[in-house]
C-alpha cells in the first residue's frame, strides 16, 4: 500500500497564476539546484578555497 506525504509550501506567488502542482514542481527543480550546488560545495571545497586572478 502506497503511503501518502502531506506537504506545506509557503509561497509568495499568487495562487491565481500557479496551481497547485505548478508549486510542487517549482519547489522540486529548486530543491535539485540546492542539493546539487551542496554537492558541489562540499567535494570542491568551495567555503575553504578562495580564488584569484594570475
Amino acid at each position: 500500500m502506497r503511503q501518502v506525504q502531506e506537504m506545506t509550501y509557503f509561497t509568495n506567488l499568487p495562487k491565481e497564476e500557479f496551481e497547485k502542482r505548478k508549486i510542487e514542481d517549482l519547489y522540486s527543480k529548486r530543491w535539485d539546484i540546492k542539493v546539487a550546488y551542496k554537492t558541489l560545495k562540499t567535494q570542491l571545497e568551495l567555503e575553504r578555497n578562495v580564488s584569484t586572478n594570475v
